[in-house]
């Protein structure tokens, strides 16, 4: 047996390397058959690492001994029959998938979890290009100043070319003109290291497989919206088993509208990849404002619910993320977890007013579509950084968003300092609690200007409640004096500094100016009128 030093950490990764005796036939695969210690039986896909090698890779979820089998097409000699065992042993560490296991949908559907049971906030960051263009030395920087300031997790592309680089910083292509297996594997290795340096820095990794968006001209270098089925399979299938065993939520498609065939075609694609998913959330990244989720309540290899609110600000788009289709969705079944993968983008131009996304308009639209639903999460974004800009220079191929600072400015608009307080303000309640209670409120204190529409959310039992005011003003909680000892904070989401707050005759709170304030009530029984 492998000593206990040698161990593969619990919830880690254990990776077997098997090389092919001459050279294999076209389309061949490799899968493992691995056994846990209480006798539990999985098939894991492997994947081809170039020349004759095949690689496999396991995350051990019990201590002790695991048994394992290949199996290859063919029975090809060196890659079929091969047989070994490997010790899994629980390690000591502050990484908190170690801790506390691989991220997954929550039992009642509504929010992330650990395997066990501990509530996963999700917070990401959008870096869409970051993985196939930075630097390693930079790559590092950046997780640091995220992981410090509370993000969980980091969002980004898999593949070049697609519309915002044509390759990655090498000059190379994630998939070649082989009839038989459209993958470079070399291109791989790249985004294996910029994974590992996510997962190191308890950050989830949230890949996208495959950009589908119709972009005009330029949608020649968005694979999923012009290659046929077939090899769009293969590459995602390719990219779910290199990177099953690492700590990932997977985003099968970017920035596409799913509808009629098109849906069809991603409906098929996604049972031929997710088929036997065991654990890791699933979803997709539809274009702004669109809600394809009708056509796919049946995919059970769907597991969350993915929308993009987007960059506009027209009159209606307040409205969309307050009253739209997020309110109706979280009661319907089954429940999944619904999470804004793409709010407005700070310092991003914005499609109507042409303005640039401040701080404070960011944040806003966050807590909004933080409370029009279950909180689950939510994924932040900056010009600059999406982009992993180098030189002051609108992103290639998006001439209209504006000059994007370079990524290491970009890292320090003030809009990720408020997305740091976001997560501190909700780790003050049981945020997994929370549902939207519009009846906190007597009344909208504008009812008339979407764009100063108060959320509020309340836990079942009534003990916790979050309010967020957009601008200052006064607002009456139907509630009243009829708290039971509940205590009232104002919450800062520019400091993240907390102060008492004191009703006036009526259950009436002030803000303290005329900014954005989060009112938070707890320790109290709040009992509303529904």
């Amino acid at each position: 047996m492998t000593e206990k030093r040698d161990a593969v950490a619990l919830w880690g990764r254990w990776e077997g390397a098997f090389e092919a005796e001459g050279e294999p036939p076209p389309g061949t695969e490799i899968r493992v058959q691995v056994a846990s210690p209480s006798g539990r039986q999985r098939t894991i896909p492997g994947f081809w690492d170039g020349g004759s090698v095949w690689r496999v890779r396991v995350m051990p979820d019990e201590e002790g001994e695991w048994q394992y089998t290949t199996e290859a097409t063919g029975e090809y000699p060196g890659l079929h029959g091969r047989a070994g065992t490997f010790t899994c042993a629980r390690r000591r560490s502050r990484n908190r998938f170690l801790r506390h296991g691989a991220v997954c949908v929550s039992g009642d559907g509504h929010y992330f979890a650990h395997a066990d049971g501990t509530p996963f906030f999700y917070l990401g960051d959008t870096v869409w290009n970051g993985a196939l263009l930075s630097r390693k030395a930079d790559w590092a920087v950046f997780l640091r100043d995220r992981a410090a300031k509370r993000f969980t997790g980091i969002q980004f592309v898999t593949h070049a070319p697609w519309v915002a680089t044509y390759s990655n910083r090498e000059g190379e292509l994630a998939y070649t003109n082989l009839p038989w297996f459209p993958v470079n594997p070399h291109f791989f290795r790249r985004i294996d290291d910029r994974i590992d340096a996510i997962n190191d820095r308890g950050l989830l990794a949230l890949p996208v497989m495959l950009w589908a968006a119709p972009f005009g001209d330029a949608t020649k270098w968005n694979p999923g919206a012009w290659m046929p089925e077939d090899p769009l399979i293969k590459i995602a299938r390719y990219q779910y088993a290199r990177y099953q065993a690492h700590h990932v939520f997977w985003i099968l498609m970017g920035d596409g509208r799913y509808e009629g065939e098109v849906a069809e075609l991603w409906k098929r694609i996604g049972r031929a990849v997710f088929a036997g998913n065991e654990r890791a959330p699933v979803t997709i990244h539809p274009c702004g404002r669109n809600w394809p989720y009708e056509a796919f309540r049946g995919e059970d290899w769907m597991t969350v619910i993915g929308y993009q609110s987007g960059h506009g600000d027209s009159p209606g788009q307040a409205r969309w993320i307050n009253e739209g289709p997020a309110t109706r969705e979280w009661r319907l079944e089954p429940a999944r977890p619904i999470v804004d993968l793409e709010p407005c983008y700070e310092d991003h131009i914005a499609g109507h007013s042409k303005m640039k996304w401040d701080a404070y308009r960011v944040r806003r639209n966050c807590y909004w579509s933080m409370l029009n639903a279950p909180p689950a999460g939510l994924t932040y974004g900056a010009h600059g950084i999406w982009s992993w800009q180098e030189k002051e220079l609108p992103p290639l191929n998006h001439p209209r968003t504006g000059p994007a600072k370079p990524w290491h400015q970009a890292k320090d608009l003030p809009g990720s300092v408020g997305m740091q307080h976001m997560a501190e303000c909700f780790g003050l309640l049981r945020w997994w609690e929370l549902r939207p209670d519009p009846g906190l409120l007597a009344a909208q204190p504008f009812p008339d200007d979407e764009l100063k529409f108060v959320s509020a959310v309340r836990t079942e039992d009534g003990t916790q409640a979050m309010v967020y005011i957009p601008v200052g003003c006064e607002i009456r909680l139907n509630a009243g004096k009829r708290r039971d000892g509940a205590r009232a904070r104002w919450f800062d989401p520019r400091t993240g500094e907390q102060s008492d707050a004191q009703p006036a005759e009526g259950g009436v709170y002030r803000t303290p100016d005329d900014r954005d304030w989060v009112l938070l009530l707890q320790n109290g029984r709040i009992s509303t009128c529904r």
